[in-house]
């Protein structure tokens, strides 16, 4: 806690200094304008919102890592807001089309330099000209057309893991700019006010998102193994089972967009007879991927408990 006397400024005003720490981590200057937020027992002072007073930043990964060592280097970079990641090494050759794709999925993020030696990338995003919220909504449809091709794959037999499993990949990047956006928010006050979030919400959409993103996990992985089923299967009551888990899925989001808290109860209360459920079909149809399908619905089921908890939690005096 810092204290600073007031100053008397002409006939009327009264001026405070501002701390020196602040000023040049905002690399704050004269002549540079403030913003100032009158609460009614506080005021909030920011600096104006604009990539001018925004220092680039650049961080450096070894290529001589393992690749999914280097793929979470890179993402957690990419999280964190650096501007521009350079990944170099002499094991970058070999790695470089994995390096590559990475970065390319990546929101935002455009290579520029490219050597056998060295892979220069830049984030081009403008954040503030995208919607945490808007975003989530996306991730939640392209997790709704998997569940509904799922569906298909279980009633008709048809191979629909390929298209799952590329729009899993849709989610997954869509799930990871949320993830920025939301350490963008939480570094720089001012970004929560456009994203027009507070800080509960934005940590709670981050929580959401990673929940979808679980989920869409599990759809995917139930598309296959109903793909690779080779002993024969009641398909109506398999069908069925994954219709009700999906509900709980779609429940839940409903409850979110429309914060009802009533909504939300009803997906939490359905959970352990829904657990049984899954655990009867088990006893009657025992195979090792019948055995995957419903550990995987079991996982669905409690996600989507997930995300109708957290309507409940944020504002519990609702609840």
């Amino acid at each position: 806690m810092v204290y600073r006397k007031l100053i008397k400024f002409g006939n009327s005003s009264l001026v405070v200094s501002l701390p020196s720490k602040w000023i040049k981590r905002h690399d704050l200057e004269k002549g540079d304008t403030i913003q100032i937020e009158e609460n009614e027992n506080e005021i909030i002072l920011s600096p104006e919102l604009s990539s001018n007073n925004e220092k680039p930043s650049e961080i450096t990964i070894s290529a001589n890592e393992k690749i999914l060592t280097l793929y979470d280097l890179i993402i957690a970079a990419y999280i964190n807001n650096y501007n521009t990641i350079i990944i170099t090494g002499e094991k970058l050759k070999e790695k470089s089309k994995e390096i590559r794709s990475i970065i390319h999925g990546l929101v935002g993020m455009e290579i520029l330099e490219q050597t056998s030696t060295k892979i220069i990338a830049k984030d081009f995003l403008d954040v503030k000209d995208v919607s945490i919220k808007s975003i989530i909504r996306r991730i939640d449809n392209i997790t709704r057309s998997m569940v509904l091709d799922t569906e298909i794959c279980i009633e008709k037999g048809i191979d629909n893991q390929k298209h799952v499993a590329d729009r899993d990949h849709d989610v997954n990047r869509l799930t990871i700019l949320v993830y920025k956006l939301v350490f963008k928010a939480m570094q720089r006050p001012q970004m929560a006010k456009i994203f027009d979030m507070t800080y509960i919400e934005l940590l709670y959409m981050y929580h959401v998102a990673e929940k979808i993103e679980h989920i869409a996990d599990q759809v995917k992985r139930i598309c296959k193994y109903c793909t690779i089923l080779e002993k024969k299967y009641n398909k109506k009551e398999l069908l069925n089972l994954f219709k009700l888990i999906s509900n709980q899925y779609f429940t839940a989001m409903k409850a979110l967009y429309s914060q009802d808290y009533k909504i939300a109860d009803e997906v939490l209360s359905r959970k352990k007879n829904l657990m049984n459920v899954c655990e009867a079909f088990l006893i009657d149809n025992k195979n090792i991927f019948i055995t995957k399908i419903v550990e995987k619905m079991i996982n669905m089921n409690t996600f989507a408990c997930y995300i109708a908890r957290s309507v409940l939690h944020s504002h519990p005096s609702k609840a």
